[in-house]
């Protein structure tokens, strides 16, 4: 993924140039240095789509080797972007598979299967594709009556993180620094929420499909706070069916306990 001379003949001379760069620094484990020129490639030398789009998936892959799971994720998004097509078939190929595996292994059950059909409708997978058997398992899974997920999150650099619930009762928990509130957004309701921890929530099913958006800040302590690569804090968010019995999905960390809070049903603004 990080090696493909060939495929820039599209790409300007001097981008052409600092990619290949960048995928020697990669080749050779110097990670830091392939991510800072990375950067500086896109800001200074990416014009084209297509550019920004080998730029940011290269980027995918060079985060993904240090360990930033997140951050590999966020640049996957942006190179597969389905509204502003940026690669070549055989490119997004590869980086939907990428993006796939990322969101899997953040929990993000129902944005790895809509990446997976994105993937078959370019090329049909066939039954024993690594990737089709594990959309498969993902696909049984959520059949089950007593499925919750665990969706791993961090806030980022602009101090919010988002999440579509894919059922009506969730919690937050496993909290790594601090969050301020819970603003849930509803198709028809919106309510913000004062934050506590590894408390159950279940939303009224009136209000719609719903989405919640966390905001927060770095933790204070010393060294915790890397404002130029995102906020360091990490949660989890269960979510899961109403009536929930045994799961199984279990979860990588955990939530410790649960307590109930249910909306008031009543207008909120």
């Amino acid at each position: 993924m990080l090696s493909r001379a060939e495929k820039l003949l599209e790409a300007s001379p001097a981008f052409a140039e600092a990619y290949e760069q960048v995928a020697a620094l990669a080749a050779d484990g110097r990670y830091d240095r392939a991510r800072s020129l990375s950067e500086r490639m896109q800001g200074e030398l990416a014009s084209r789509l297509y550019e920004l789009g080998l730029a940011q998936m290269q980027l995918a892959a060079i985060e993904h080797a240090l360990g930033d799971t997140h951050a590999a994720l966020q640049a996957i998004r942006r190179a597969t972007d389905p509204h502003v097509p940026q690669l070549a078939d055989e490119e997004l190929r590869l980086a939907l598979e990428h993006r796939f595996a990322l969101e899997v292994q953040l929990g993000r059950v129902t944005d790895a299967l809509e990446t997976y059909a994105r993937r078959v409708e370019l090329e049909r997978l066939p039954s024993d594709h690594s990737m089709a058997r594990q959309a498969a398992a993902l696909e049984q899974a959520l059949e089950a009556p007593d499925t919750h997920l665990v969706i791993q999150g961090r806030i980022d650099r602009n101090g919010r993180w988002e999440h579509t619930l894919t059922w009506a009762t969730f919690a937050v928990g496993n909290v790594d620094g601090r969050i301020e509130n819970i603003d849930v957004e509803c198709n028809r309701k919106k309510a913000v929420l004062p934050f506590e921890a590894e408390v159950e929530v279940s939303i009224p099913a009136a209000w719609g499909e719903c989405a919640l958006f966390l905001r927060g800040r770095p933790d204070e302590l010393a060294g915790r706070a890397t404002a130029e690569r995102g906020f360091p804090m990490a949660l989890s968010v269960l979510d899961r069916l109403a009536t929930l019995g045994t799961s199984r999905l279990t979860p990588a960390t955990g939530l410790r306990r649960f307590t109930t809070a249910r909306f008031a049903d009543t207008p909120i603004s």
